[in-house]
């Protein structure tokens, strides 16, 4: 029996809340809604190809490379 429980498995993290945080403060609130539009869109790229890496099988996906891409889209791209 794993430490974690199944109820616990894929969801927020300590480290994607501060990483979250850290986001908003970078991107401002000017730029709230496009941030998490790109959020979105790079979390469902990234679960996609967990999918196909792992055909399937249950695994957890970390959130982190998600708000990492939207974050750096929001301060490269639509500032």
């Amino acid at each position: 029996m794993d430490a974690i429980s199944t109820a616990q498995r894929g969801a927020f993290g300590m480290g994607d809340v501060k990483l979250m945080a850290a986001a908003g403060a970078v991107v401002g609130t000017g730029h709230i809604l496009p941030f998490l539009f790109a959020m979105t869109l790079a979390g469902g790229v990234i679960a996609l190809g967990y999918l196909v890496a792992h055909r399937g099988a249950r695994a957890t996906m970390p959130y982190g490379p998600a708000i990492a891409v939207a974050t750096a889209w929001i301060v490269l791209v639509a500032r």
